[in-house]
C-alpha cells in the first residue's frame, strides 16, 4: 500500500511538475519566439514571400526558413542602367544560380569601376543597410516570379539588368513580371534592381 501511495504522488507531481512547463517557440530568431516558453512546441515561423522586412521585400527564403533575399522596394533611376565594360570579359561574373549574385557584383565592381549597375547596388546605402548587390539571373527570375506576379515591390514590366554575364558584349536580363530572360548588349539600359541576403 505504501508504494502504490509513494508512487501515486510520484506519478501525480511529474504531471504537476511537467504540465506548468510554458509551451511555445523558444528559437530566439524566430518571428513568434516566446522568451517565456520552457518547451518548444514546434510552432515557430520566420519568413514569407511578400514581408516587408530589412529594407524591402522578401522574395526568397531557403530550406531553413531563416535566411533569404530581400528585394528594395524602387528601382536605382528612373531610366536605367548599363551593365557597362562593353568589349570586356569579366572573369567570374558569369555564375547564374541563387547566391551568385553577390560575387557577380564584387567582380564587375573590381573590373570596370563605377558607372555600371554593379556598381549603384554596391555603393546604394539606404534605409540602414549597405550590403546591396546586382542580383544573378535566377535571382531576378525569383524575384520576377514572385513580388512580379503577386504586384508587390514597385516591379514593372521592363527588363532587368542582372550580374550575369554571357560574354564580351552580352548580359542576361529578365523581363519582369513574366520572367522572360533575354540577352542584351551590355551597353543597353536596363532596370536596376538592389537586392541584400538576410
Amino acid at each position: 500500500m505504501k508504494f502504490f501511495k509513494f508512487t501515486l504522488l510520484l506519478l501525480l507531481g511529474s504531471t504537476l511538475f511537467f504540465s506548468c512547463k510554458k509551451r511555445g517557440c523558444s528559437d530566439p530568431e524566430a518571428l513568434n519566439f516566446d522568451s517565456n516558453a520552457t518547451k518548444d512546441d514546434h510552432s515557430c515561423y520566420y519568413f514569407w514571400v511578400g514581408q516587408n522586412y530589412g529594407g524591402g521585400r522578401v522574395f526568397y527564403i531557403d530550406q531553413t526558413g531563416k535566411h533569404g533575399l530581400i528585394s528594395a522596394d524602387f528601382y536605382l533611376t528612373p531610366s536605367g542602367l548599363p551593365w557597362g565594360c562593353g568589349g570586356e570579359n569579366i572573369t567570374g561574373a558569369d555564375n547564374t544560380a541563387v547566391g551568385s549574385g553577390l560575387a557577380n557584383t564584387l567582380d564587375i565592381v573590381a573590373s570596370c569601376g563605377t558607372g555600371t549597375a554593379a556598381f549603384a547596388c554596391n555603393e546604394l546605402d539606404t534605409l540602414g543597410y549597405s550590403d546591396w548587390y546586382l542580383p544573378s539571373m535566377e535571382e531576378m527570375r525569383g524575384l520576377s516570379e514572385s513580388l512580379g506576379k503577386i504586384g508587390q515591390a514597385n516591379f514593372t514590366g521592363a527588363y532587368h539588368i542582372t550580374s550575369s554575364e554571357i560574354d564580351q558584349n552580352n548580359i542576361w536580363t529578365v523581363y519582369g513580371p513574366n520572367s522572360a530572360v533575354v540577352q542584351i548588349d551590355k551597353s543597353s539600359l536596363g532596370f536596376v534592381r538592389p537586392i541584400r541576403s538576410f
